[in-house]
Formats: structure tokens, C-alpha cells, sequence
């Protein structure tokens, strides 16, 4: 008699199959909570890594042609970008030196936002990186003479400035219409730089950033 009671004991302290499946359906719960929180931490993590690295990249383009344009002379731009339309592109001279009172000027140097080779502006994302129309910024040393030389200074540049839409208005109300993704504009004496590049994160989304400058040119 004794040993039955032990044995329904042993079995009333068991799980039953109905227990076993709902701990079982349970267990699954918490592993997919899990799961997603980790993929989307992954998410977050590389959406901030691109984000970083865009900025990064504007930001040290864009000192890259402040560091060209510094030493320019205002008088020796052929043609000063001013307002409603400005230029995406600038030439313009740099004083190396003094000789007997006068200042000696270098050969012409420009810099230019045009397609890069792999994605033309036609409206396609031809190079399959998900960014529309790219272009890149060159440097022309020497412009016209025997030691011209292109140099390029960085790429995903976006064809227009971020806000601004091809439609001949002031979208993003800075006083200039449907200006490039790379832009100058001779504003109060200065010369003001803008510049928009753009690129998608591992989940296909967009990400711009903007940045400007200006930049008081030697007379």
C-alpha cells in the first residue's frame, strides 16, 4: 500500500503534457523577444555606423576645399557666384608669394561637382548602391596649361542640396533656387560653401547630411 501512494506521488510531481507544452510555447516566446532585440540592436547599431561615417566623410570633403580656396583671390574669380542661382562649380587663383612688391598668382584651379563615371544623371542608380545620380568633387590644377592635372577630392555628393527640388524655387529658403549638391555663393564679401552627401544604411534608408561654410577670400 505503501509503495502506490509513493508512485502517485512521482507522478503528480511530474508535468503533465499539457504543462510541457505551454512552457515549451512560452520558452519560444521569450527566445523570439530575444531575438528580435538583439537584430534590432544589430539594426540601430550599423544605421548609426553609416550615419557616423557620412558625417565624417561631409565634413572632411569640405575641409578638403576650404583648404583649397583659403588662399584664393576674390579678384581672380572669372566669375562670381552670386545669388538667386550661385555655381556648383569655382575658379580661381592662389597668391604664392611676393616678388618685388607684386604678388605672384598660380596657374588656374578649379573645383566642380560633375557625374561620377559609374552613375551618370539620368535618374538611375546605375552602380546598384541604392543613391540616385551621385556625383563626385574634382580639383583641376593648373587649368588650360601644360601641368593641368584632375584630382578627385571625394565622392556621394547628391546632384541637388538636401531640401532642394529641380523645380526653379528657393525649397530650402537659403536664398539660392535648385542649387547643386555642391554649391558656392559669394554672399557679405565671403564665400559660402555648401555641400549635401547621401547614402543608404544596411536597411536600405536614406541618410543626407549637410554642411557648409564660408570662407573670407584674399583681395
Amino acid at each position: 500500500m505503501r509503495t502506490l501512494k509513493r508512485n502517485a506521488r512521482c507522478r503528480r510531481a511530474g508535468f503533465t503534457l499539457v504543462e510541457s507544452l505551454i512552457a515549451a510555447a512560452m520558452l519560444g516566446i521569450v527566445l523570439s523577444a530575444v531575438g528580435l532585440t538583439v537584430l534590432s540592436g544589430k539594426e540601430h547599431f550599423r544605421h548609426g555606423m553609416t550615419a557616423a561615417a557620412l558625417e565624417g566623410r561631409t565634413a572632411r570633403l569640405l575641409d578638403r576645399i576650404v583648404a583649397e580656396v583659403l588662399w584664393a583671390g576674390a579678384d581672380t574669380l572669372p566669375v562670381q557666384p552670386t545669388a538667386p542661382l550661385g555655381a556648383s562649380e569655382i575658379e580661381f587663383r592662389v597668391c604664392n608669394g611676393v616678388v618685388g612688391g607684386a604678388q605672384v598668382w598660380s596657374g588656374r584651379t578649379r573645383i566642380r561637382l560633375v557625374p561620377e563615371p559609374t552613375d551618370p544623371w539620368n535618374g538611375l542608380d546605375d552602380d546598384g548602391d541604392g543613391v540616385i545620380d551621385e556625383g563626385q568633387v574634382v580639383l583641376t590644377r593648373d587649368l588650360g596649361g601644360p601641368d593641368e592635372v584632375d584630382v578627385v577630392l571625394g565622392g556621394g555628393v547628391r546632384r541637388l542640396l538636401e531640401g532642394e527640388q529641380a523645380n526653379a524655387l528657393d525649397d530650402d529658403g537659403n536664398g539660392l533656387v535648385d542649387e547643386a549638391g555642391l554649391s558656392f555663393v559669394v554672399q557679405d564679401g565671403a564665400l559660402t560653401i555648401r555641400l549635401s552627401l547621401e547614402a543608404r544604411d544596411g536597411a536600405g534608408r536614406t541618410l543626407i547630411r549637410t554642411a557648409q561654410t564660408a570662407v573670407n577670400m584674399r583681395n
